[in-house]
C-alpha cells in the first residue's frame, strides 16, 4: 500500500453510510472522532483537542462495518491517509481535506 499508513482510535460520530458502486463494490463511509490531551505548561491546566477523521472502507471490510458498527462505538482504524483538494463552488476558495 502506497502513501502514509496510520492507525487511529476513537468513536464513530454517526452510523456508517454504505453504498454500492455501479460495478457492485460496497463502500462504507463513516467519521471517527479522536481526542488527545496534554498539560498546558503555562497554565498547568489540561487541554484537549478533537480531530474528526473521515474513513472509507471497501469490499468485505465495508460489509463488516455495516454489520458491526454504529454511532458511538469505539474503533481502531488502520489504513492509508489520502488528501483531497477542490475549489469551493460558493466562494471559489481552495479547500483541502
Amino acid at each position: 500500500m502506497n502513501g502514509i499508513q496510520l492507525t487511529i482510535a476513537g468513536n464513530l460520530t454517526r452510523d456508517p453510510e454504505v453504498t454500492t458502486s455501479a460495478n457492485g463494490t460496497n463502500r462504507a463511509k463513516f467519521t471517527v472522532a479522536t481526542e488527545r490531551s496534554w498539560k498546558n505548561e503555562s497554565t498547568g491546566e489540561w487541554d484537549k483537542a478533537t480531530a474528526f477523521i473521515d474513513v472509507v472502507a471497501w469490499r468485505y471490510v465495508a460489509d463488516d462495518v455495516e454489520r458491526l458498527l454504529e454511532k458511538g462505538v469505539r474503533v481502531i482504524v488502520t489504513g492509508r491517509l489520502d488528501q483531497h483538494s477542490w475549489q469551493d463552488k460558493d466562494t471559489g476558495a481552495n479547500r483541502t481535506k
